[in-house]
């Protein structure tokens, strides 16, 4: 009655089985996977309580996007470092897949690597954080990502495009905390720098050099100079400038700038002056 109820073809029936029954056994999950899945029904499969090694192996080789995203979503699913290598391969141009890879608990080294390799900043400062990883790995990982940033530049047209917007947004009233943090979040880094530029009244070449620094003390100075919260500064310095641990600068009682207006000014004269 299980198996016939986990093959039903309307979903309602067999999804809520495939997910929830512990009556069905990895032979079970693996003869109906072989024999075809909706694609809702797959992931049901890899959101179970428990999944075994083979079973995540046999989820992964269909492809099916948003049921490797449930699997890698999924704490209590086993799998194998070769198989975890295959979804890294194929993510790179899935973008779907970067957030769930990033986030997966219990990552190698070698594994949070390559993933740095190809994701948003900001998903990497997450990996690190989720892996609770020493300063001497996070800080390696960080150089790769900062190497991988510095060579991915746009040309003069789209930065003169970019600058335009930034411009027309800043007119409107957009640029504020809130746009800032969404253009993190989405990895629109390029623009956040015009932007960024824009509201400081700095120019964007010295942004960059701002953001590429690691000085948590001159990208707090340029949030500040921005007219941002210290909120904002914080995630622009872990996620955005990929700031070390050891080098970042914390809010004063979790919301004020901790450094005094001169020492800003001091900051940002570095690269300005």
């Amino acid at each position: 009655m299980v198996l016939q109820l986990a093959r039903d073809v309307e979903e309602t029936v067999a999804c809520p089985i495939l997910e929830y029954s512990p009556l069905l056994n990895d032979d079970d999950l693996k003869e109906i996977i072989a024999a075809g899945l909706t694609e809702n029904a797959l992931v049901s499969v890899a959101r179970r309580e428990t999944v075994s090694e083979d079973l995540a192996d046999d989820v992964a080789a269909t492809l099916e996007i948003p049921a490797v995203a449930a699997l890698l979503a999924n704490p209590n699913a086993q799998i194998r470092e070769e198989t975890l290598d295959s979804i890294i391969d194929q993510a790179r141009e899935v973008k779907s897949l970067h957030r769930p890879l990033a986030m997966r608990p219990s990552l190698s080294i070698r594994a949070m690597k390559r993933i740095a390799g190809f994701v948003a900043s900001a998903l990497v400062h997450h990996m690190i954080n989720a892996n609770a990883l020493e300063n001497d790995a996070a800080e390696n990982i960080l150089e790769r990502v900062r190497a991988r940033i510095m060579s991915e530049r746009v040309d003069d047209t789209e930065a003169q495009r970019l600058l335009e917007q930034a411009r027309d947004y800043h007119a409107r009233g957009m640029l504020d905390d809130a746009f800032i943090v969404n253009g993190i979040e989405n990895n629109q880094r390029e623009l956040l720098i015009q932007c960024l530029g824009v509201m400081a009244d700095i120019d964007a070449k010295v942004v960059r050099q701002i953001l590429h620094s690691k000085s948590g003390r001159a990208v707090t100075a340029l949030a500040w100079k921005a007219g941002l919260s210290m909120r904002t500064a914080f995630q622009i310095q872990t996620e955005l400038a990929l700031v070390s641990p050891s080098q970042l600068v914390a809010a004063k009682n979790g919301e004020t700038y901790p450094l005094d207006d001169s020492e800003m000014v001091w900051q940002l004269s570095y690269f300005t002056e």
